[in-house]
């Protein structure tokens, strides 16, 4: 099974936290997370360019994630959060033609001087708990 294997740099925003409203009900993500994801989403094009011009990106059918969040400080993060603005980054760098693609995830999270996001895509939902992850 053929594994995709990610590393972002920067501290990751939750995608939930970081949403406004207009009084007339149309959501939209702030400044601040705008950028941090056009940010993510530069480093995992510049990291597929070749998976890419071999045609294997965009993954399309199930996927499986797999994801190590490190933080530079030890405030608490909204998980589900952190998860849902990874899934919207990818389908934004078309990595996954979808983000519903993502039927299986591992989500892991700990303390780094680091702040970065490791993550691992399996196409066909195959099963990888992080191994490889936790050993870098």
């Amino acid at each position: 099974m053929t594994h995709l294997v990610f590393r972002l740099l920067g501290q990751a925003l939750s995608g939930k936290n970081h949403l406004q409203t207009t009084r007339y009900g149309r959501r939209y993500p702030t400044k601040a997370f705008a950028a941090w994801r056009d940010d993510m989403v530069v480093q995992l094009r510049q990291q597929h360019r070749e998976a890419r011009a071999k045609g294997v990106l965009p993954l399309r059918g199930p996927v499986a994630l797999t994801a190590v969040f490190h933080h530079g400080d030890h405030r608490v993060r909204d998980l589900p959060g952190l998860l849902d603005a990874l899934c919207h980054v990818l389908e934004r760098a078309t990595v996954v033609a979808d983000d519903g693609q993502i039927h299986a995830a591992t989500l892991l999270t700990g303390y780094s001087c680091q702040a970065e996001v490791r993550f691992t895509l399996t196409p066909d939902g195959g099963d990888d708990h992080g191994e490889n992850l936790l050993e870098a």
